[in-house]
């Protein structure tokens, strides 16, 4: 696994999420972005970055445009790097899932792996008459470089995937 470096160069791939951080992002030990040439699949992927010890907090990126109500989901993607020693990234799928609150996907590895990377896949349900329009992705743990690609949600019965991934 490639130690991250910022760079700008590939923004428009970041169409669709926005970034959150309750820590000073700067571009060489706090960031988040788009990398070119170490994917799991095309050739982009997001890294997430925090080295800096003087600031404890999280990193994570955030899809806000999610129309996602009444059903079973499977919220699924593959992750190369470590957090603190281990590949453990947090996830919560939205406010208004039966299980909104955040899960460690450490937990719920597929066991399947290709090369640096490992898919991670969690299933969740949307009541009815609720909606989720927020998906967010990320680590409360120092990470010299969290890589996260394929992100997909699919309704159980589809095949069609509601994350926005890139332009």
């Amino acid at each position: 696994v490639p130690t991250p470096t910022y760079t700008a160069a590939y923004e428009e791939y970041f169409a669709g999420w926005e970034r959150e951080h309750n820590v000073t992002e700067n571009e060489s030990t706090i960031f988040s972005c788009v990398t070119n040439g170490f994917a799991h699949s095309g050739s982009n992927s997001v890294v997430l970055k925090h080295t800096d010890s003087t600031q404890s907090g999280y990193i994570q990126i955030q899809q806000t445009s999610l129309s996602i109500s009444d059903g079973t989901y499977t919220l699924s993607f593959w992750v190369a790097g470590e957090v603190n020693g281990q590949q453990v990234i947090w996830i919560k799928p939205g406010p208004t899932t039966a299980n909104g609150d955040w899960l460690l996907i450490n937990s719920v590895a597929t066991g399947e792996t290709e090369g640096d990377w490992t898919k991670y896949s969690t299933t969740f349900n949307v009541a009815s008459g609720n909606t989720v329009t927020e998906l967010t992705i990320g680590t409360s743990g120092n990470t010299n470089g969290l890589y996260l690609d394929d992100i997909s949600i699919v309704k159980a019965g589809t095949t069609s995937n509601l994350v926005k991934n890139g332009s």
